[in-house]
């Protein structure tokens, strides 16, 4: 695959660079779908071993605000709201200390009421309309959504055609099988939710969770030609825990050494057993193969040695709005 130049000129000023580009350097955000909410600080850790660090987090969780907490106490993630379509939810994201607002709709309300908050807003979109709306609005980011469920790659390669220096994202139905090509196709990044996730609460969710998404982020890395944060390789090479081994058998005395006395109650020890008789130094093969069992090493039939098997996508901003370039190369 040959390398894409990827120029994205419109990171307003005050937007912090460190969520957008990363959003932009890795091309991958999670929308953490759990349907038990005690899992959901589980099932975002497992997302981030296979390496994603943007997080959405539905504003619709009950314990919403201790999850967001839970999951800033590691560094390496960056932790937004997702689901919010009203202005009034914008107070969830910033009570919680998010960082990002991820919205499905672009009502320039919900997109003003946290760009106010000093939020992040990645804002869902549809037809060019919408997108040139959301971007008017202040949107950080864009995502054409529901791209996988409606169009697909050929109507969002349509929509990367009128907005040529626009990063979009691509949402809705996204899974490991069409997010390369629409990163391929120049979408800025992809976001999942579903297609990550078990739909039951499997014990062993967060390793199923894992798996998928260090396949996902491999697929998408080599689709954009950047190396993979976390790949199988990474995971195999990480020693699992394993329980303590059993202890060893008691040693058994050698047909060369003789027995340790045994223990005697009355504190007198008895004589020592008489020592074997010396192997001479011009014993034959015979003479030494005649210390082991003969089941054990059967004869060759034909007197040779023994036989041993061998391991087997032009739309421009709004030009009075500030402006600053981040270009992305691979």
């Amino acid at each position: 695959m040959g390398t894409r130049a990827r120029t994205w000129p419109r990171l307003r000023r005050g937007v912090p660079l460190s969520i957008v580009a990363d959003v932009l350097e890795h091309g991958l955000v999670a929308v953490i779908d759990a349907p038990i909410e005690e899992r959901i600080v589980e099932w975002g850790l497992a997302v981030s071993k296979g390496g994603i660090s943007v997080l959405g987090i539905p504003v619709t969780l009950s314990n919403v605000t201790e999850v967001v907490a839970e999951l800033d106490d590691h560094g390496d993630l960056i932790v937004g709201i997702s689901g919010v379509v009203d202005a009034s939810q914008v107070a969830v994201a910033v009570a919680a200390g998010a960082e990002l607002v991820i919205t499905p709709i672009n009502d320039p309300e919900v997109i003003a009421a946290a760009k106010s908050r000093g939020l992040t807003v990645i804002a869902g979109a549809l037809t060019p309309n919408e997108i040139h709306v959301a971007l008017r609005a202040g949107a950080d980011l864009v995502s054409v959504h529901p791209a996988g469920a409606f169009g697909g790659e050929r109507y969002f390669e349509s929509i990367r055609r009128t907005f040529p220096k626009v990063p979009l994202l691509v949402s809705g139905s996204i899974d490991v099988e069409n997010a390369p090509s629409f990163l391929e196709l120049g979408a800025a990044a992809a976001m999942v939710d579903r297609s990550i996730f078990p739909e039951d609460n499997d014990p062993s969710a967060s390793q199923i969770i894992t798996m998928r998404t260090v396949a996902l982020t491999e697929v998408c890395a080599d689709a954009l030609g950047t190396p993979a944060r976390v790949s199988f390789t990474d995971l195999e090479s990480a020693p699992p825990s394993q329980p303590a081994p059993p202890p060893p058998p008691p040693s058994q005395p050698s047909p060369s050494q003789p027995a340790p006395p045994p223990s005697t109650t009355k504190g007198v020890a008895p004589p020592p057993p008489p020592p074997p008789p010396p192997v001479p130094d011009d014993a034959s093969e015979s003479s030494i193969a005649g210390l082991f069992d003969e089941e054990e090493i059967p004869p060759d039939d034909e007197g040779s040695q023994p036989l041993v098997a061998e391991a087997p996508l032009d739309g421009s901003l709004d030009p009075g709005s500030d402006m600053i370039a981040i270009e992305k190369t691979e």
